[in-house]
């Protein structure tokens, strides 16, 4: 209640008092004196309790956070419930090798929104806002930049610029140009003698070769037992359709520092960075990176400034592999215990021929200008071939279901047949012994149901492409 009086219980002479565990928000304190019996006037203290930092936000970058613009524009803004917001404060930090060396020194300057950077060089950075309440609380977050050169720029009068470093003159790009039409004008010819085969196959009812095969095999079986169903629907072809097919801390009289800003998430091209704070100010803490696979462990040490705050920022590149990060605070001959370890990856994203190293995106890159031109003249090739063959499709594959499905008609009448004449032979050998070449007859009986019984059994009425171009 902002309006209280105490009560006339005395409290003593004490000249202060602490109140442990207040939640956040505003408190108010009511005082009054007593003096030989009589109490004084109420004194009123307004008392605002926060230890929350300010509520989580985003960084939006503009154009985007990877941008051809040297200059993009950083806009960010939060809140704070209890104490209201203070400042914000922003440091830049390149990962690359060229800039390790640069601002080796420079703590976090305080910005406002929208911010604007000095010009940035080519290659990927660290944005690190921090933004602090009355209170002194703070919420800190990261957002990865990445300034990069146009893949493709043309200039009028040279030709086409990409990445900054080659230009391809236009004369040059003509002839691409030429020889992708050609290559266009060739698939299509050839496409357009598929179709004129395909046409002259439904013309002239041309019959599939597998199912020549079946047929010849279906009157083999009829001249051998002298029976067989009506098999026709033949002279038939087919249209094949090609299928597209990732310790504890323990209490010491100094303290360890806290990391509060580390790049948990790097590649093998990119710079380490950690920083914190620590309650000793113009001493220095001790930076361990420990690897996990081969035990290697790096360490550096940096001073601390005014405030007790430190930042580290590696002058090489990490190999590839699990890290731990901790640090110790040191005075003097004092080291304070180890603070907690921090797990770090750093993923590789370049390959390395001798004393030469490809990145990853100007592979992906090579790889996938490779693949669109592939896939441009492969369209083609399938777009034509699909608009064309799809007319005569639904006809011929009716017709090829006809005469399959006649096929397995004529396979299932014979093999009742040839039942039946082992039904016979069955009866005779109840009556008497059989002669060599009854028995002949039996094996060759068997032998031919089991062959048809694998007919029937199997799907045969699968086209191939290949039986296309028969």
């Amino acid at each position: 209640s902002p309006i209280d009086t105490p009560d006339n219980i005395t409290e003593g002479n004490r000249t202060s008092v602490a109140y442990d565990n207040l939640a956040d928000g505003r408190r108010y304190f009511h005082i009054r004196s007593l003096r030989n019996g009589q109490w004084g006037g109420i004194t009123h203290f307004a008392i605002n309790v926060d230890t929350s930092p300010p509520a989580e936000f985003q960084v939006e970058v503009t154009p985007g956070a990877k941008t051809t613009r040297k200059q993009p524009v950083l806009q960010f803004a939060t809140t704070d419930a209890h104490s209201g917001l203070d400042h914000f404060e922003l440091r830049i930090v390149p990962l690359s090798k060229a800039k390790a060396a640069d601002n080796e020194n420079e703590l976090f300057i305080e910005a406002q929104s929208p911010y604007i950077s000095n010009p940035l060089d080519l290659g990927k950075y660290d944005v690190i806002i921090r933004a602090f309440d009355k209170s002194g609380n703070v919420r800190e977050v990261v957002q990865r930049l990445d300034i990069v050169t146009a893949v493709l720029q043309f200039i009028a009068d040279r030709g086409l610029e990409v990445k900054s470093t080659l230009i391809i003159p236009w004369w040059l790009i003509s002839i691409i140009l030429l020889l992708l039409v050609l290559s266009g004008a060739l698939v299509a010819y050839r496409t357009r003698l598929w179709h004129d085969v395909i046409h002259r196959q439904h013309i002239n009812q041309q019959m599939p070769r597998y199912i020549k095969k079946q047929i010849r095999e279906l009157n083999q079986y009829r001249q051998r037992y002298g029976k067989l169903a009506m098999i026709f629907l033949i002279g038939f072809t087919v249209l094949g359709v090609s299928h597209l097919a990732l310790a504890a801390e323990e209490e010491q009289v100094l303290a360890p520092p806290v990391i509060t800003t580390v790049s948990t998430n790097i590649t093998n091209e990119e710079i380490f960075y950690v920083g914190g704070r620590t309650g000793v100010s113009n001493n220095s803490v001790i930076i361990y990176i420990q690897n996990v696979q081969t035990t290697a462990t790096l360490s550096a040490e940096v001073a601390t400034d005014k405030n007790g705050e430190w930042f580290y920022r590696g002058d090489s590149f990490l190999t590839p592999g699990n890290y731990v990060v901790w640090s110790q605070t040191k005075a003097g001959e004092q080291q304070s215990a180890p603070s907690a370890q921090i797990n770090i990856s750093v993923e590789a994203s370049a390959i390395q021929i001798g004393a030469t190293k490809f990145s990853y995106a100007t592979i992906y890159l090579a790889l996938l200008l490779l693949a669109i031109l592939l896939l441009i003249i492969l369209g083609a090739y399938i777009i034509y071939h699909y608009r064309h063959g799809q007319r005569k499709h639904g006809l011929l594959q009716k017709q090829i279901s006809e005469a399959e499905a006649s096929l397995r008609r004529g396979f299932a009448v014979l093999n009742r047949d040839i039942e039946s004449e082992l039904a016979i032979i069955k009866q005779v050998k109840l009556g008497k012994q059989l002669s060599v070449d009854e028995k002949k007859r039996e094996e060759q009986l068997l032998k031919d149901i089991k062959d048809i019984e694998q007919y029937l059994s199997k799907e045969i009425w699968q086209i191939e492409d290949t039986e296309i171009r028969t």
